[in-house]
């Protein structure tokens, strides 16, 4: 089979505007979600956190950034920095 994007590519999707509500409902739906847990992940879909403090930014783990980055909410370069400290290039 080919292979599709997984429920969090699809939240990402939506939560940038990629697809629309209904075309996450529909995809959710053909997956045999049930219409509760299709509604719950909506929800959680629309619940895109705010950017970071810098003070924040500096207790979250890289992965963490590459969500945020992900979503659009840390510039690239940010996360860029953070990268290269960890690896100790800087």
């Amino acid at each position: 089979p080919a292979p599709t994007l997984s429920v969090n590519q699809l939240s990402s999707a939506f939560a940038r505007g990629v697809i629309t509500e209904a075309a996450l409902r529909a995809e959710l739906t053909a997956r045999a979600y049930a219409p509760a847990d299709v509604a719950r992940l909506v929800e959680l879909a629309r619940a895109v956190p705010e950017k970071p403090t810098p003070a924040r930014m500096a207790e979250l783990s890289l992965s963490d950034l590459r969500s945020l980055f992900a979503l659009g909410l840390i510039a690239e370069v940010e996360l860029l920095k953070r990268a290269a400290r960890e690896a100790g290039a800087v």
